[in-house]
């Protein structure tokens, strides 16, 4: 036996049997140039053509290209093998399948070393339960612009009840801080005080802006120098000078005042107490309510 191939063809013919002074078996060499086809071009989806070619001698050769010329050719045709088709699931893999819902759940378990583990049966010895707390994906804003409130933190579950998969774990919302923890509404500042100032009176504290004028009595003399005699008077204008009291200097002059109010009620006859009191409770309910009145504040 004896392997050729035709160098005439223009594409490169497969193997070719010939044997000589013997009928070939034509039979057999179409199977196993079929079987060469198939593992070659498994993609092939078309019959596979084969030619015989009988030389002068009566030499024959059977290959997949045309014969070469002063050869007699024929063509036999053949058919590739059918492919195998796909292996079905089995009863046993189904059965595995449908027996998963009945497995005991998963549980999360972790040793002494950090190890951690997840099981179908209770944590072994030396492992305890583990859990991991899980936090909500924040949400996107409302179309309206308006932030919406937050809701109250969850209340930690046990670690018993995490990687329960017949079991979630249900988180119990914490009740909003009450209104005795609220922080303390903030202070304002004291009202306006103005200082008001004249030659006869000296400076003083008011709480109106309103300057007062008057006529200041003057000495009058004669032209021999001496002083003038009753009936004749004079007197000079003078308007009262008043501005506001600077936001540094505020709490110190209130608390002046405050102090005033207190020496007057002291002193005060029986007529002049009632009074007395009410402008002392103003004023000290003034420093107590503003920002004078916080810790911070020098008396």
């Amino acid at each position: 036996m004896r392997w050729t191939s035709n160098s005439a063809a223009s594409m490169r013919a497969w193997p070719t049997i010939a044997r000589a002074g013997e009928p070939v078996r034509l039979l057999a060499a179409v199977v196993l140039l079929v079987c060469i086809a198939a593992v070659r071009a498994p993609a092939l989806a078309a019959d596979v053509v084969i030619y015989r070619c009988t030389a002068a001698d009566g030499q024959q050769s059977l290959q997949n290209a045309p014969c070469a010329k002063g050869l007699k050719q024929q063509k036999v045709m053949a058919t590739p093998l059918p492919t195998m088709p796909a292996r079905p699931a089995t009863a046993a893999t189904q059965n595995a399948a449908a027996n998963n819902d009945d497995l005991p759940p998963l549980r999360g378990c972790i040793d002494a070393q950090g190890g951690i583990s997840i099981v179908r049966t209770a944590c072994p010895a030396g492992s305890k339960p583990y859990s991991r707390t899980l936090h909500d994906v924040p949400t996107a804003p409302s179309p309206s612009g308006q932030a919406e409130p937050a809701a109250p933190p969850a209340a930690t579950v046990p670690a018993s009840d995490v990687l329960d998969s017949k079991h979630p774990p249900v988180t119990t919302p914490a009740s909003p801080a009450s209104s005795a923890t609220a922080s303390p509404a903030r202070r304002l500042p004291p009202p306006t005080l103005f200082q008001c100032g004249a030659p006869d009176r000296g400076s003083y504290y008011s709480e109106d802006y309103a300057p007062k004028s008057r006529c200041l009595p003057l000495s009058i003399t004669n032209l021999d120098g001496s002083s003038g005699n009753g009936n004749v008077q004079a007197c000079q204008m003078v308007t009262e000078v008043c501005a506001p009291v600077p936001d540094r200097q505020l709490c110190a002059a209130w608390k002046q005042q405050r102090d005033m109010a207190e020496s007057r009620l002291r002193y005060a006859g029986q007529d002049q107490r009632e009074q007395a009191a009410a402008d002392l409770a103003r004023l000290q309910k003034i420093v107590d309510e503003t920002t004078c009145g916080a810790a911070d504040q020098t008396p």
